[in-house]
């Protein structure tokens, strides 16, 4: 894989992007509350991002395989950067909501492109290995913008957070305005897709996949935000819960390089089959945990299966998708997992309102387990 300063330039575009998205975190349940929104509005606040992803993504991804990737990426982070700039006035729940919701426009703008303009530049046999390396820039910019937020907030305030995330999404902004050359120029035709959306999942395997990758993004939602609940009721410091959820994110991230390697030289369904049903298994073992270290060793494990199947999936769509539209493809499939990602901790709150918090971890392996087998049967048995 060469670094060209193309490929560099995205990847910042990246790492910022998802920095920025980290960095308001663990400001934001403190903001909402501060406004005294109500239960309602917390829960669509904290969703406005996903909701407008998942409008937004396939639209975006469509339009970029008709007039070009670089138009999108650009104009994506200079409105990150005026999003972010939008927090400082913000003085009512609704104002957050409605900043919330124009954020996840900005972010379907960048993301997707990104990825559909990574494929276009992946030589054929090296699709998961760019998605791997692009999915590492992902992870630690999610891990360390946390940190980043939090320090912001505490040696000054809360605006400063949302300075900080503005001035960084405009250094991206000027870098790729600058050096990321446009499609036409690095090599990369972009073609109209007539086909309608219904028609590019018109195949088993990416009906598969999409399934596949709902029902991922709803198991990491939920795991994401339940297992501090569960790690709480172990008498855990709030200092153990973040190095656990740290060390899955950047030990996926990691992982996904080799893994992602291998994922091209052998088949991406195993792959994705395998990582899922270790995915599940990790679940469902959860509630047997009783110390640091045991959670430390599942979490490791959900690590393991993530970075088997993230870089095979995305490497999957690359491959397939090539002549049918793969910024619209790549668009779709964000959607779906936009959907998990807002039924995942909606799913698993039910669950536990009815029976008890252990059982959300037992039943989300359950579903996972059988969507992974559905999956291989989609895309092995009946392709």
């Amino acid at each position: 894989m060469a670094w060209s300063s193309e490929l560099i330039t995205l990847m910042f575009a990246t790492f910022v992007t998802n920095l920025g998205f980290g960095i308001i975190q663990p400001i934001l349940p403190i903001f909402a509350a501060d406004l005294k929104a109500a239960g309602f509005m917390l829960g669509l606040i904290f969703s406005g991002l996903s909701i407008s992803k998942l409008i937004f993504n396939p639209l975006v991804g469509r339009l970029s395989d008709k007039w070009g990737r670089k138009v999108f990426i650009v104009t994506g982070l200079f409105a990150y950067t005026g999003v972010a700039l939008s927090y400082t006035l913000v003085s009512t729940p609704h104002q957050l909501l409605f900043v919330r919701l124009a954020a996840g426009i900005a972010f379907s703008m960048v993301m997707p492109v990104v990825i559909a303009y990574m494929g276009s530049m992946s030589p054929k046999g090296e699709e998961s290995f760019y998605m791997a390396n692009l999915n590492l820039f992902v992870g630690i910019g999610m891990a360390i913008g946390p940190v980043i937020g939090g320090v912001l907030a505490d040696m000054y305030n809360k605006d400063m957070a949302f300075i900080g995330q503005a001035v960084l999404l405009f250094v991206a902004f000027l870098i790729t305005l600058f050096l990321l050359p446009k499609d036409t120029e690095y090599g990369i035709t972009v073609q109209p897709v007539k086909r309608p959306f219904k028609e590019l999942f018109s195949s088993n395997l990416m009906k598969g996949l999409a399934l596949a990758t709902t029902v991922s993004a709803m198991a990491v939602s939920g795991l994401f935000v339940f297992m501090p609940l569960l790690c709480k009721s172990l008498n855990f410091s709030n200092t153990q819960v973040g190095v656990l959820l740290a060390v899955v994110m950047i030990l996926a991230g990691f992982l996904q390089l080799p893994f992602g390697k291998l994922a091209g030289r052998y088949d991406k369904v195993l792959f994705i089959f395998v990582g899922g049903i270790i995915g599940a298994v990790s679940l469902a073992l959860l509630p047997e945990c009783k110390n640091f270290w045991s959670f430390l060793a599942i979490g490791m494990m959900v690590a393991v299966g993530t970075a088997l199947s993230a870089p095979a999936a995305s490497g999957l769509i690359i491959e397939k998708c090539r002549e049918t539209g793969l910024g619209a493809s790549v668009g779709m499939i964000s959607s779906f997992q936009e959907a998990g990602l807002i039924a995942g901790p909606i799913v698993s709150g039910l669950i536990m309102d009815q029976f008890n918090l252990s059982s959300v971890f037992r039943l989300m392996a359950v579903l996972y387990a059988v969507i992974t087998v559905l999956f291989y049967y989609f895309a092995k048995i009946r392709k």
